[in-house]
């Protein structure tokens, strides 16, 4: 670990709340973790705690990560039921996920670590957890990546800090470089854009409104490659109020490595009205164009009702199960559009079109988005616009790994066995943990 941001944050003794912003894989939650060992060890005897947005954020990442650098032998006795492990030094911790904040407010603490606090959207929660750590040192620290200027975070640690009792550090992606895949900064370098890159990876509070796309990054043409390769692809939305979601198909293709968004069709209708346009739109594309239905909810009964239409016989219809969140289905395609290489057709949906993508993530309404990232997975069969930026003409040149620096003495590389890294956790925790 070199002397970024983590080391700062380890150095810091003062601060009674104190916080680490980090880029992705920044070992933030690793920071944190080693917090949280340095408590127990200097207030034997005294309850902490270990909380996460919700409960499986909390057994995917953040106990593992604190276990695995727990000592052997440190923990003497546990319980599953009520989430606590009880370590040799008389220390109780507690963990759970905090999607009930009002269930928090009996604990009595002499420290809390909130992990990846960034989730939570509104500051409710943390002003609960704050209220539970009062007795001993009492401190509190979190980990997390920041989610814009408009945040709750920026607000406590930026905007409105109290002197004397917040602290905060920033970490970059790249002061882990050490414990990353070689190719993992190059990959995000490629795929995040404009002020997204700054938060992903340097672990900044940006301005959201608008930073993933930028309207100059597209042009529009009157016409496409003959070889195109099409799919329309459909994000549903059944409802007619008018502060509901669209109905929104987009017609995309791929030539040459350029993305073309053909035409957006984009309506607020309940699903006979929906369906009816579907079939149209079908019949107009023809039987060479696939067809791509997002498949959650209600959706996998349009499919199955779709599929069913004999007027649809010899059209493909393909349906999809996002895995991961809108903004990471955009980021590929946000890219491409960066490097000038995503057109628009012109049409009269333009202007709506590039209104909703600059607005995005944080505009009211997605579909469009959402739409063109489907038809893009589909295109790419999800590994075209994943591979690396760099080997893409036009687009951005490879990004060189950083130069290692050297990393701070006491602080242990993940990459080193269990037993190798806990023989490296500064020796006074680790010999008081062990009793």
């Amino acid at each position: 670990m070199n002397q970024g941001g983590q080391l700062r944050f380890w150095q810091e003794r003062q601060a009674r709340i104190k916080g680490l912003f980090g880029g992705r894989g920044s070992a933030k939650t690793t920071s944190g973790a080693l917090e949280a060992l340095r408590q127990i060890q200097e207030q034997p005897g005294l309850p902490g705690a270990i909380v996460a947005p919700d409960y499986p954020s909390l057994v995917k990442s953040t106990l593992p990560e604190f276990l695995e650098w727990v000592p052997e032998g440190a923990i003497v006795d546990q319980s599953k039921a009520e989430k606590w492990y009880l370590f040799r030094n008389g220390s109780r911790v507690y963990y759970s996920g905090i999607d009930d904040p009002e269930s928090w407010r009996g604990p009595n603490l002499a420290w809390l670590w909130f992990d990846e606090s960034g989730k939570k959207k509104t500051n409710e929660a943390w002003l609960v957890l704050l209220g539970c750590v009062r007795i001993g040192a009492a401190k509190m620290w979190t980990t997390s990546t920041p989610k814009g200027k408009t945040h709750w975070l920026h607000d406590v640690f930026v905007k409105n800090p109290k002197p004397g009792i917040h602290w905060h550090t920033f970490a970059s992606s790249r002061d882990n470089a050490d414990n990353l895949d070689p190719l993992f900064i190059e990959t995000l370098e490629a795929s995040y854009t404009g002020a997204w890159r700054e938060q992903e990876l340097e672990g900044k509070f940006v301005e959201l409104q608008g930073t993933v796309f930028d309207r100059t990054w597209f042009d529009i043409v009157p016409e496409v490659p003959d070889d195109a390769k099409w799919v329309r692809f459909w994000d549903l939305a059944v409802s007619v109020r008018q502060s509901a979601d669209y109905t929104v198909g987009g017609l995309v293709g791929l030539a040459d490595g350029d993305i073309y968004i053909k035409d957006i069709t984009r309506l607020r209708s309940e699903w006979p009205d929906a369906r009816r346009r579907i079939i149209e739109a079908a019949h107009l594309d023809g039987t060479g164009v696939k067809i791509g239905v997002e498949n959650v909810g209600f959706q996998l009964a349009a499919i199955q009702e779709l599929r069913r239409d004999d007027s649809l016989l010899g059209h493909t219809i393909r349906e999809a199960r996002p895995d991961r969140d809108k903004l990471a289905r955009a980021m590929p395609w946000a890219a491409r559009a960066e490097a000038g290489r995503v057109h628009l057709v012109e049409g009269p949906w333009n202007n709506d079109f590039l209104n909703e993508v600059c607005d995005f993530p944080q505009g009211s309404h997605e579909d469009q988005v959402d739409a063109v990232s489907g038809a893009v997975a589909m295109l790419a069969n999800r590994q075209i616009l994943i591979a690396r930026m760099g080997s893409i003409p036009g687009s951005h040149p490879p990004v060189e790994k950083p130069v290692k620096q050297e990393r701070y003495g006491d602080w242990p590389k993940k990459s080193e066995s269990k037993e190798h890294r806990q023989r490296r956790i500064p020796w006074r925790v680790r010999a008081r943990l062990r009793g």
